[in-house]
Formats: C-alpha cells, sequence, structure tokens
C-alpha cells in the first residue's frame, strides 16, 4: 500500500468530499429530469418511481467514495467515474496515483 504524507491525505480527504458533492449532483440533475418528464407526462409514475429506487441506490449510505485499503483508490475511482477531473488533483497526488488509475480503468 502507497504511503502518502499528512499533507496528502489531506489533500485525498478534501477530494473525496468533493466527488461525493459532483455524484450526488449529478444524480439530482437526473431525477429532476426525470420529475420535469412526470409533469410534461412523458413518462409515468411507474417510470419516475423506478428512477427515485435507482436514486437511493446510488446516493445509499454505502455509496460514498470511502476505501478501507489504499487512501488514493477513492480518489483514482472517482476520477474514472467521471465525478473528479484530472485539475482537480494536484500534480504530486496524480503522479502517485498513475497506477491506481490504470487499474480503475480496466
Amino acid at each position: 500500500m502507497e504511503k502518502y504524507s499528512e499533507e496528502l491525505l489531506s489533500i485525498i480527504e478534501e477530494l473525496k468530499i468533493l466527488a461525493d458533492k459532483n455524484r450526488q449532483e449529478k444524480s439530482l440533475r437526473k431525477l429532476s429530469k426525470s420529475f420535469n418528464s412526470w409533469k410534461k407526462k412523458t413518462i409515468d409514475s411507474d417510470a419516475l418511481a423506478a428512477q427515485i429506487r435507482e436514486w437511493y441506490f446510488i446516493n445509499g449510505e454505502n455509496t460514498s467514495y470511502t476505501n478501507r485499503s489504499d487512501p488514493g483508490l477513492p480518489v483514482a475511482k472517482a476520477l474514472t467515474d467521471g465525478y473528479l477531473k484530472e485539475s482537480d488533483i494536484p500534480k504530486e497526488l496524480l503522479t502517485r496515483l498513475e497506477i491506481l488509475i490504470q487499474i480503475m480503468k480496466v
């Protein structure tokens, strides 16, 4: 497991929070579009209910970017999932996460 300085561990924690926020905002936008479609009667209540269940699944308590192994793994995952951009991650940390990022792309 990669060793990280206290400074990098602090940055990793901040990035995990940012990734969670970005994930939640994206899923709320999608859910909002579903509500608008339902209001316009372009989808029925069953389809809306399915979207709501999907939202709860995606945003459940156990889906935040946490991990008990390498502290950088959640950041690599959030990057490959599209909830973080490379520009969000300091160059030093991005270099250290390179292998994890490649693994997450597989």
